[in-house]
């Protein structure tokens, strides 16, 4: 081989090289109020936080020459954010619908996915070459809830909705099915017919078994999803009054390296790893101290409190009835 193509192909090598040293993360926002529809998806870098929010609303009402007096509110909002140890997510829907005669209503839906794949390189002199584990436990919390769905046969007003949380990552299951696996999710759906809660939940300390090769690079991944959908119909003076959420606090935060293990399962020492610039595996994500629980409070309350003043524009908001929540 000449030189040329020598010089190539170490180009190549070091290029495929560079490539799987970049890792991804990728955050996905979508949010439906009827008339209002909006979207957000972004891919950057771990190592940096890539983070964002929607929130949509509509507000329809029947034109004056009508026969009937009917109309809508509706509100959606999602929030992600991700980077190389910890997702955040949260997606929440409301629908809301009157008429004095007939039957009228539609419905609003919101979402938010993220994942991370991040490289990292284990080395150990004198394992180079052999396989190994990486032991790291996963910290995850979350929660859905959803409004009960009703059928009324006199005036037909009915509202159905769902609201469903999951994820997933290296060595534990890659798509959580709540109706057939049942782990690492929670998948709440109601309508006239009644509700079914399915899944085990995401709560808990999830332990990573993360295999790759000492000397060469390896990757995780981590990935969760948000959804809630609600809808139904106002009937014959009926009113509706429909909202689900998937919890904020649907967390996953890295618990650090807790072990190394060689190809026999045994401990290893005096190991190093290494990651991105700005990224410590080793170290879990740091418990927030009560300031920053605090400030962050006080940051989300103000975002639920700007969407409480836009719900409050309707001035048929009070006019709805609920009905009684399930959540988890």
């Amino acid at each position: 081989m000449n030189n040329r193509w020598m010089a190539l192909l170490v180009a190549a090598l070091a290029a495929s090289n560079t490539l799987a040293q970049q890792g991804q993360s990728t955050l996905n926002l979508f949010v439906n109020a009827y008339h209002d529809q909006q979207s957000f998806s972004q891919n950057s870098v771990p190592g940096t936080t890539l983070q964002s929010q929607l929130f949509a609303e509509d507000h329809t009402r029947s034109p004056a020459s009508s026969s009937s007096v009917y109309g809508s509110d509706h509100f959606a909002s999602a929030f992600g954010s991700v980077d190389a140890k910890q997702i955040s997510l949260y997606s929440s829907a409301r629908h809301v619908a009157w008429i004095d005669q007939g039957t009228y209503g539609v419905g609003g839906m919101a979402s938010a996915y993220a994942s991370v794949a991040v490289p990292f390189l284990m080395q150990q002199a004198a394992l180079t070459g052999t396989m190994g584990t990486m032991v790291v436990p996963l910290r995850v919390t979350g929660a859905v809830s959803l409004d009960t769905g009703f059928y009324d046969p006199v005036t037909f007003a009915n509202t159905n909705g769902r609201a469903w949380i999951g994820f997933s990552a290296t060595s534990l299951g890659q798509h959580p099915d709540c109706s057939s696996v049942g782990n690492q999710c929670r998948d709440i759906a109601s309508d006239f017919q009644g509700t079914v809660v399915r899944g085990s939940g995401v709560d808990g300390i999830w332990t990573l078994n993360i295999p790759f090769q000492f000397g060469s690079w390896a990757q995780y991944q981590i990935s969760a999803n948000t959804e809630v959908r609600v809808g139904g119909n106002a009937g014959w003076g009926q009113s509706v009054d429909h909202e689900g959420e998937s919890d904020f606090s649907h967390t996953l935060k890295w618990g650090g390296i807790s072990a190394v293990l060689d190809a026999s399962g045994q401990p290893v020492l005096n190991w190093t790893v290494q990651s991105l610039p700005g990224i410590d595996l080793t170290t879990p994500v740091p418990e927030p101290s009560s300031w920053a629980l605090m400030l962050a409070g006080l940051v989300l309350l103000g975002w639920l409190a700007q969407q409480q003043q836009r719900r409050a524009k309707s001035p048929q908001h009070n006019r709805t009835t609920r009905q009684g929540p399930v959540s988890t």
